[in-house]
């Protein structure tokens, strides 16, 4: 896996953790989940020139 793979890999699996913790505690950690979501769709978009909710989840699908 190259670099910019392995980035958006490793911003994918801080907003699983972030989305896990957020359905678990509540309100307190919604915005925290707002801002991984931007982070990890601008460098979709970026690094890969992805974008929209379509091209970003195939992609996040072909990561697995």
């Amino acid at each position: 896996m190259d670099q910019k793979s392995d980035y958006i890999l490793q911003l994918k699996h801080a907003y699983e953790n972030i989305k896990a913790i957020s359905e678990q505690h509540g309100e307190p950690y919604g915005q925290a989940l707002i801002e991984a979501d931007d982070a990890l769709k601008q460098a979709l978009y970026f690094e890969f020139g992805i974008c929209g909710e379509h091209g970003v989840s195939a992609y996040m699908e072909r990561l697995h």
